[in-house]
């Protein structure tokens, strides 16, 4: 290999349409997630970030909310990038963008 166990970490490309997802996501700082939230698409719940102190904390998450979508905060949640052409609804909740 080309990997090393906790010290390199996963990239992940998800693109949801017309879909009606539900639940908390969860990306360590090692790994990078890009998630797309098409038209139709209904997200309620959390992004965020977990500490892997094996490995140098280079991960991101970043997030596209495209027109017709709709991301529903249940918590508190952090995001490295985000372009916003759709709805988010906070709930009362944090929404921290990092970049």
């Amino acid at each position: 290999g080309w990997c090393t166990a906790g010290r390199t970490g996963g990239k992940s490309q998800v693109t949801a349409k017309d879909q009606k997802l539900q639940g908390r996501i969860l990306v360590d700082t090692i790994s990078q997630l890009d998630l797309t939230l098409k038209k139709g698409t209904t997200f309620k719940g959390t992004i965020e970030q977990v500490k892997n102190t094996s490995g140098e904390a280079t991960g991101s998450i970043n997030v596209t909310v495209a027109k017709g979508a709709t991301w529903e905060l249940t918590g508190d949640s952090t995001v490295t990038t985000l372009q916003n052409q759709g709805r988010i609804k906070t709930n009362g909740h944090k929404l921290t963008v990092l970049k």
